[in-house]
């Protein structure tokens, strides 16, 4: 099911575009991902929908076309045909394909610059329910990794995903944080909207969807159950929330605990880092770099015994963390700057070219 096309056509905040060139009035971008909110799944990508608002604010127009893939070619074939039509009724600057399925077709058009944003399963692979990569995810990966020689730019979200692509050159931008958002509110007022018992370490698992096998919910149901003859400790799960009201679960909780398989870089890590939240998880995706001098946390093996002396030590600490100077930098506006030199740059190169032809 194709989502509807989202226009943005704000009023631009020029302070967020590179100075040291000529300005156009405006870029325009389509957008196109695998992943955006439906009216089942209103939480889905909430991060990208908070960064195409902040690159809406600051001189890119952009329209943006969701299709489900499933590494379905009827998916795929409907997905391309809305994308034509939109390229043959607007004029577009640059196509932005999010996640390497939608590069695919992103790619299968010439007219537009293509730039395309990995996000982890799209280059690591897809897990399957047995917790294993499936040789389908594996195939789809492959693909995925190769369009990053077909395309005009690159942008990965951490280091680690880039240096698993066949292409050399590509950008590192991890996706922002809303810091006005996830801001910090006192344990206890938190609490007690929420009808939290104030005496209880409250250790949180956030997932969209609990039984998702990336995640491992069973392996942090595993950590905490090691804890509970000895620290009185719950375990609270922020799955199908509406975006607006993690921020509320994470100030009131002790600690986010998260035990993926493989991540690119989890939004869930910076605003749990933005909320002052300790955070116990496994060595995956770019955490090691955003947990860097943060404390009490710790990065963990997968063994549930491990991620649950990590766990204790939180307790012990009785703190929150020192997290939210760490994410500073990733503020939504800074993010949104940094995408559009990527974009200006692209567009540079396409002037230079029709210049030479």
């Amino acid at each position: 099911m194709e989502h509807p096309l989202v226009s943005l056509d704000p009023e631009c905040d020029s302070s967020l575009f590179p100075a040291r060139e000529e300005k156009p009035a405006r870029i325009r971008v389509l957008l196109l991902t695998t992943e955006y909110p439906t009216p089942d799944r209103p939480g889905a990508a909430a991060f990208l929908v908070r960064h195409v608002e902040a690159l809406s604010k600051a001189r890119v127009e952009i329209d943006v076309i969701h299709f489900v893939s499933r590494a379905s070619p009827m998916n795929h074939f409907r997905a391309w045909k809305h994308m034509r039509a939109q390229l043959r009724s607007k004029t577009y600057d640059i196509v932005h394909a999010h996640f390497g399925h939608a590069s695919m077709i992103a790619r299968l058009q010439r007219l537009v610059p293509v730039v395309v944003t990995y996000h982890g399963s799209d280059v690591m692979g897809i897990v399957g329910s047995n917790g294993q990569y499936s040789l389908k995810g594996r195939f789809v990966s492959f693909i995925s990794r190769l369009m990053s020689l077909l395309v005009d730019e690159v942008i990965v979200v951490s280091p680690h995903l880039g240096q698993r692509l066949p292409r050399k050159r590509y950008h590192v931008i991890p996706l922002g944080v809303d810091l006005d958002r996830f801001a910090v509110t006192p344990r206890e007022q938190a609490r007690d909207q929420l009808g939290w018992p104030q005496d209880s370490f409250v250790v949180l698992f956030a997932a969209l969807d609990l039984a998702n096998p990336v995640k491992r919910f069973s392996l942090a149901q595993e950590a905490v159950r090691q804890l509970e003859d000895t620290i009185p400790v719950s375990l609270k799960t922020a799955s199908g929330l509406k975006p607006e009201d993690i921020p509320l679960y994470m100030c009131a909780a002790d600690v986010l605990l998260l035990t993926s398989i493989h991540e690119g870089s989890p939004t869930v890590v910076k605003e749990a880092l933005a909320c002052n939240l300790p955070i116990v998880c496994t060595d995956v995706g770019d955490v090691r770099d955003q947990l860097n001098g943060v404390v009490p946390g710790a990065i963990c093996s997968s063994d549930p015994a491990a991620l649950a002396e990590g766990l204790r030590q939180v307790f012990q600490s009785g703190c929150r963390s020192n997290g939210r100077g760490k994410v500073a930098s990733l503020a939504e506006p800074l993010v949104a700057a940094r995408v559009i030199e990527v974009y200006w740059g692209m567009l540079k190169q396409r002037i230079r070219r029709n210049a030479v032809s």
